[in-house]
């Protein structure tokens, strides 16, 4: 499962890798990409993580979380 969390107040490559960083250390998360462009997060999960989970680490990471979406499609 993907899901796609929309985060506010990333603005380089330096709060980009911080909020991979703390997602990646997130158990069920395979994988995060960050689009700073899009100001999202793009996590692979290995289960169903629920999104308060999601948006807890990104308060915790100093940023504030917009909106969590199940990413459908191939990419």
């Amino acid at each position: 499962m993907k899901k796609i969390v929309y985060i506010d107040g990333m603005m380089c490559e330096s709060c980009a890798k911080t909020m991979k960083d703390a997602f990646e250390k997130m158990i069920g998360v395979e994988s995060c990409k960050i689009d700073l462009k899009k100001k999202c997060a793009v996590l692979k999960l290995e289960g169903n993580i629920i999104d308060t989970a999601l948006t807890d680490c990104v308060k915790r990471t100093g940023f504030t979380p917009v909106e969590v979406k199940i990413k459908k499609g191939l990419f």
